[in-house]
């Protein structure tokens, strides 16, 4: 009977060169460790010297002055927007806040005490600080806007109608009331027979309606960019 046992053999060429591939391994590892440890400092004392009151190609927040804010509102002083068909108050809170933004004249909406409520100050922030916020309820809306045509506004209303005309189109006057619509129904009918013009937003996906806060921005916009 004949006994084996397993025994582990060794090349000893192999194991050199087994040993001396690990040795080399192990010296770059402390080469890229050395070369990584220098260029973080290198970057630590470039991040130092870095003065940002020096012009240098990084971009920086700035906080515009007040006076140049109140100055660039001028352009749009004779802007109203009638609100007074909103309900949901963040929209209203977001319209408040592009308004004051542009520096339109005055905003109309349906009842003051939704100023307080938390979903309207989530959007509009402190903008309702800084604009003129008239109370105009729907019911008494007929009798407003007749009262500002009356007062030398040009009344203008967003809203999809056969007689629409593009908004890019329009050369709004200086002095001009626009009317927004409820979130569901719109501009009605009673309203519409006021205007001196509807405005539409062009469009071009199927779902063919934009939030009112969005029409209410472009609008805005629009006006803005004809008294720049």
């Amino acid at each position: 009977m004949t006994i084996s046992v397993y025994e582990e053999s060794f090349d000893k060429n192999a194991t050199s060169s087994c040993f001396k591939f690990l040795s080399f391994e192990t010296e770059i590892d402390r080469f890229y460790k050395l070369k990584t440890s220098k260029e973080d400092d290198k970057i630590s004392r470039d991040l130092d010297d870095l003065s940002l009151d020096e012009p240098t190609n990084v971009q920086q927040k700035i906080t515009p002055w007040i006076q140049d804010s109140v100055i660039d509102k001028k352009s749009c002083e004779g802007l109203v927007i009638c609100a007074s068909l909103i309900d949901k108050a963040n929209n209203l809170g977001g319209i408040t806040r592009t308004a004051e933004v542009f520096g339109a004249e005055s905003l109309a909406i349906s009842n003051l005490s939704i100023l307080k409520s938390k979903d309207y100050t989530s959007l509009a922030v402190t903008a309702m600080k800084w604009i003129d916020i008239q109370e105009v309820k729907a019911i008494n809306l007929q009798k407003w806007l007749l009262s500002m045509k009356m007062k030398g506004y040009c009344l203008a209303g967003l809203e999809q109608t056969t007689n629409s005309i593009s908004i890019e189109k329009f050369d709004f006057p200086k002095k001009c009331v626009v009317v927004l619509g409820n979130e569901r129904e719109g501009i009605p009918t009673n309203i519409i027979s006021l205007l001196d013009v509807v405005l539409e937003i062009p469009q071009k996906g199927i779902i063919r309606s934009l939030n009112v806060h969005v029409s209410a921005a472009i609008s805005i916009w629009e006006y803005t960019r004809g008294f720049l």
